[in-house]
């Protein structure tokens, strides 16, 4: 008989600690943490640092029947929460799933709890040391240029090409004579 491997994905799946970037609404731009699945199209996130008092949630004791790991195509719903967003439910099409995990952070756990397994993990600190964030950041500070600045970035763009240009014909110019 033939033998086979099983391999898991590399994609990132949906899980409870699983942290989140909203891509739309009020909240977007900011980090979440998955606290809860509700099916298998939404979930729940709090925000670490909003106010604690505004975190009552009517899927605060939601049950799913398990803890497993869901492809992001399975999950459609999910609670969010987070130091920087409320407790909110949030379909999965408008998060982007971020390969940042908070390890061991309970099912369904208050604000407080999310706050602090938050800051143990550091997930602001790494979020912003990402390539990810970065990318992001330049593009906000692309978007946020003036036409005339726009206008200069085109011109050294212009520049540099021209430069790059000349010396690559320099180097074949001095392949083709040796």
């Amino acid at each position: 008989m033939s033998q086979s491997d099983v391999v898991s994905s590399q994609w990132p799946q949906v899980e409870t600690g699983r942290v989140v970037l909203i891509n739309s609404g009020k909240d977007e731009g900011k980090l979440a943490a998955v606290v809860q699945i509700i099916d298998h199209k939404r979930v729940s996130s709090i925000d670490p640092l909003s106010d604690l008092k505004n975190h009552r949630s009517k899927y605060t004791r939601f049950s799913v029947s398990s803890d497993l790991k869901y492809s992001r195509r399975a999950i459609v719903l999910a609670l969010v929460d987070s130091p920087h967003v409320e407790r909110q439910e949030v379909s999965l099409s408008h998060v982007s799933l971020t390969p940042q995990v908070i390890n061991k952070l309970p099912r369904a756990a208050r604000s407080g709890v999310v706050k602090k397994y938050w800051t143990e993990a550091g997930v602001d600190d790494t979020a912003a040391s990402s390539t990810w964030a970065k990318k992001r950041a330049s593009r906000e500070k692309k978007r946020q240029l003036t036409d005339f600045e726009r206008f200069k970035v085109m011109v050294l763009k212009k520049q540099r090409r021209f430069e790059v240009r000349k010396a690559v014909a320099k180097a074949t110019k001095a392949r083709k004579s040796s």
